[in-house]
Formats: C-alpha cells, sequence, structure tokens
C-alpha cells in the first residue's frame, strides 16, 4: 500500500523557448508485508530552445536536470527534428545523451525515440537500454495538446 503524488508546470515564452518543471513520486513509502520503500522521488527541470527551420525539417535542441532520491543526478541533452507530411501529419525523430552520477542507475547513455502526428494528436516511442541486465525498456505516449 502507499499514496503520491506527481505535479508539473510548463511556460512557453512568446520567442518559443520552453521551460517546465515537475516533481514525481510524491508520497508514502511503500509497504508490502513486512518490507517497507520509499518511493523514488524524482526532481526535473527542462529547457527547449526555438524551432530552427533548415529546409522541410525543423530542429529542436533541449536540455534538462534531474534528481532522484538517493543521490542519482542527470544532465542531458537531445534534440529533434520533425518532418511535415500530408494533410498536417509530422514525423519527428529524437536522440539524446544523459550523463549520471551515482550508483544505482545502468541506463545506457543514448536514448532514441520517434513520433508521428496528426493535427493535436500524438503517438510517440521511445527506447532505453539497461546495461547490467541486458534489457530494453519500450516507452509509447499518446499526446493531445490544446492549441
Amino acid at each position: 500500500s502507499g499514496s503520491a503524488f506527481s505535479a508539473g508546470l510548463a511556460w512557453t515564452s512568446r520567442t518559443g523557448w520552453d521551460v517546465a518543471a515537475s516533481v514525481q513520486h510524491v508520497g508514502s513509502a511503500l509497504i508490502v508485508g513486512a518490507t517497507r520503500g520509499e518511493l523514488p522521488q524524482t526532481w526535473r527541470a527542462g529547457i527547449a530552445a526555438p524551432v530552427t527551420q533548415v529546409r522541410r525539417a525543423r530542429i529542436r535542441p533541449m536540455a534538462e536536470l534531474r534528481s532522484v532520491r538517493g543521490g542519482v543526478a542527470a544532465a542531458a541533452i537531445a534534440g529533434e527534428v520533425s518532418w511535415p507530411g500530408i494533410r498536417g501529419s509530422e514525423f519527428t525523430i529524437r536522440t539524446g545523451y544523459t550523463v549520471r552520477n551515482g550508483s544505482g542507475d545502468d541506463h545506457w547513455p543514448v536514448s532514441l525515440g520517434a513520433g508521428i502526428g496528426l493535427g493535436r494528436f500524438s503517438l510517440d516511442y521511445a527506447m532505453e537500454r539497461f546495461s547490467r541486465i541486458d534489457q530494453m525498456t519500450h516507452r509509447i505516449g499518446i499526446r493531445f495538446a490544446r492549441r
């Protein structure tokens, strides 16, 4: 048993900069039988630069700082490239590189992802690899953006 919440804020400037911050897993410890464990409370702050148009492609660099309770901190740089498709669709690829400190985090430093958008809806996929257990995590997200 246990309870937790997550919250975040995001802001977009008039010049196209996006700034966001969030806290995840704030709450009580999890209790399973006689075992008790703290949630991995995580603080994040990120920034994304305005989009740069290069021919038909739109390029956007980003950065993130992250801290997880227990001492693991990370700094990431990333970028995405998007191409417009037919009837308002869009195809996007993403990649990032993360530098981490502390032990207990066996993610590979490189992450990859792709997305397909149609109007205000998008479907995103991301892949992360773990070195110690030679396993991959696949994440799928669906997003609806207000105008």
